[in-house]
């Protein structure tokens, strides 16, 4: 495969990301829970990862810091999640959702997948298994693209 091949393959996925994110963010309701996009990012990140230092999960969400403490100290506030300083090293602070929070993720999971699953309630069985099968592959190979970063 050449270069060019390679570019339009990335640029394929690349153009898939407006159509993922309308299907995927249109899904979840996030004025039932009064969250900003930000915010509804760093909980489902924590709900995924568990506790994870600021500086983490600012990576992990692809934002600044600033923008994580500002989002932490409003979710802080609503009892979504708990901030704690790291044992060994002070400098760092440690966050993680409530039990509260776990639980409204949880049912907007379920929700989210209802919702995101009658999307699709007119594609073949066939073409359903070619994109679960698709996803993996997709999912597995900016994975590896990642860890390569």
């Amino acid at each position: 495969m050449n270069s060019s091949d390679r570019r339009e393959a990335v640029m394929a996925l690349y153009e898939m990301f407006p159509s993922f994110r309308k299907a995927v963010m249109g899904t979840f309701n996030k004025k039932v829970f009064d969250l900003t996009r930000i915010q509804l990012i760093m909980m489902m990140t924590l709900y995924y990862n568990g506790s994870v230092s600021m500086g983490t999960l600012a990576k992990l969400v692809d934002t600044s810091n600033e923008q994580i403490t500002r989002a932490a100290g409003k979710l802080t506030e609503k009892g979504y999640v708990t901030r704690e300083q790291d044992k060994n090293n002070k400098r760092i602070v440690n966050i993680s959702l409530s039990e509260e929070a776990r639980s409204i993720i949880a049912e907007a999971e379920k929700e989210f997948l209802d919702n995101l699953q009658n999307r699709f309630d007119n594609i073949s069985d066939s073409d359903m298994i070619k994109l679960k099968e698709s996803a993996e592959f997709i999912s597995e190979l900016l994975n590896r693209a990642s860890d390569e970063e």
